[in-house]
């Protein structure tokens, strides 16, 4: 990020990451800030997508997140009049997480029916901390999801 001075303007050549900056207080966060602050020092313009970054708490089982939450999404849903679309799916129809005994477990993906966009996946499971990237790439990415009805 940029750094703003007392008098409301940006200070040239002065970037400010992780939890300094008070922005997204994860070192995902940090590391791609310090990505986009060194493609701006070269002259390379880069701005950070904050829901692209993953979050994970590694307990048992693992909580994982990216993107916005179900009521932010329902929020948003409501203000730009589209309709919220929200798949989920159990552990219990993943084979890796049979075959380690740990079928108790979900995941959630918030889109917009009319364009596609994922909004935010949640997941809670057996490796949710590594699975979160597949989510965060397809929204940094801007891929789109396609239902069948």
């Amino acid at each position: 990020m940029e750094v703003i001075g007392k008098d409301g303007k940006v200070i040239p050549n002065v970037y400010c990451i992780g939890d300094a900056n008070g922005k997204y207080m994860l070192a995902h966060a940090a590391s791609a800030q310090g990505i986009s602050a060194i493609e701006n020092m070269l002259g390379r313009p880069n701005v950070l997508n904050h829901l692209s970054i993953p979050a994970a708490c590694f307990t048992h089982p693992e909580v994982s997140f990216v993107g916005v939450t179900q009521e932010k999404a329902e929020e948003m849903a409501k203000e730009q009049g589209f309709k919220l679309g929200v798949a989920k799916t159990s552990f219990k129809a993943n084979s890796k997480a049979l075959a380690e005994k740990e079928g108790d477990g979900m995941a959630k993906l918030l889109y917009r029916k009319d364009t596609g966009e994922i909004l935010g996946v949640h997941i809670i499971g057996l490796y949710a901390a590594d699975l979160i990237h597949e989510a965060s790439n397809a929204i940094a990415t801007k891929q789109t999801v396609q239902v069948r009805d």
